[in-house]
Formats: C-alpha cells, structure tokens, sequence
C-alpha cells in the first residue's frame, strides 16, 4: 500500500448528515460461484440465493443505521445490481428512483479508466442534482470497481493501485463485500466496505 502513503485520510461525519451518499456493492451473483459460464451474459447475471439473503441484510443494516430516513435508490442497469436494489427497497423507507447505465461494471476489455470515470461522476451530478429532501438520501447500488475507484478518488490514491489489468478490483484495496456498504460526503470517504456480518451476526 506504500502508494497512498500521503493520501488524505477520511473527515469525520455523521453518517447521518444531509448529503451523505450510500453506495452499496450488490450481492453475490451466479458469476461469482460459477465460472466459466457458457454464453455468459453481464447484463442478465441474476443474484444467487446467497446474495439475495446478503442484500435482505443489507437493507436490514441501512434501516438501523438510518432510521427516519428515507432512501432514493438508484442502481446499476445490470441484473444484480438491480435485484439488489429491489430487495433493499423492501427492507427500508425507500423510492426506488431509477437505473442508470453510466453506472455499470468497468469493461476491461473495451473501456479505458478515464472515460469510466467520467461516466461515473456524471451520473453522480445527476443524482445528486435531483433535489434530496433533508430526511432523505440517496443509496446507489452498483459494482465493485466503481467503488474501488471512487475510494481511490476519495483518498487522492492513484487508480493504478486497484487496476491490476486482470479484473481491476482483485489486488490493491480488498475487494468490496458482497452487498457492503460506503458512504461519501463531498467526495470524501466516510466508510468503506463495512460488512454486514459485524452488524447482523451474519457469516456468508
């Protein structure tokens, strides 16, 4: 890790702070348990049962964290991504606001990092430019690397530190957990990659 040895170190905020954002990494999907997969379709990767039950406690974990507050959830156009929104939307006090594109997967074999970063922020402006109530927040429900490089971001780190040129995620920064949750305010880090197993006594 000695390249982010002078990253910025993360403000202290209330998780419940106006204009906090939530990121959640969607829960375990076929690809992960299963591999190779013949005529394998990214777009259509369903959540095993065991994810299912990881987004169900996610969503249990936001309502304790977060209670009085309503959730915007936005997600991914992908499958699991979606699935996952679904179901934390029926364990909280939410509005399942919408699917953008611009936050799916990085493509290792056909994107370059800085128009995925691109992609990225912009969708967050939009987001973010979607007037927030002061007991509301909004919850993205995306995949690993993105949140990987958003902490990157966050921390001033280079992106180089999670980009291993295989599967970006898999060295560097730990993987994000399945259905983990981080928090941003302002772009800067508040929490990443809490499991859900310290808060439910749940072990997957």
């Amino acid at each position: 890790m000695k390249n982010i040895a002078q990253a910025r170190m993360p403000q202290v905020v209330s998780l419940d702070k106006p204009g906090v954002m939530f990121f959640v990494r969607h829960g375990q999907c076929r690809s992960n348990v299963e591999w190779p997969i013949p005529d394998y379709d990214d777009q259509l990767d369903p959540l095993s049962e065991l994810g299912r039950r990881q987004a169900k406690d996610c969503g249990d974990l936001i309502k304790t964290l977060l209670p009085g507050i309503r959730l915007r959830i936005w997600s991914s156009g992908l499958l699991r991504a979606i699935q996952t929104a679904e179901i934390i939307s029926t364990c909280t006090d939410s509005i399942l606001a919408g699917r953008d594109d611009r936050l799916n997967e990085f493509s290792s074999n056909a994107e370059d990092h800085v128009p995925f970063l691109q992609r990225i922020a912009d969708s967050l402006a939009d987001i973010s430019a979607n007037g927030i109530g002061h007991d509301e927040r909004c919850l993205i429900v995306t995949h690993g690397h993105v949140l990987e490089c958003l902490v990157c971001q966050s921390l001033g780190a280079p992106i180089r530190v999670v980009d291993k040129g295989d599967h970006g995620g898999q060295a560097g920064l730990a993987t994000h957990s399945n259905a983990g949750i981080s928090a941003f305010y302002k772009g800067e880090l508040l929490l990443w990659n809490a499991q859900v197993s310290a808060f439910m006594n749940y072990r997957p």
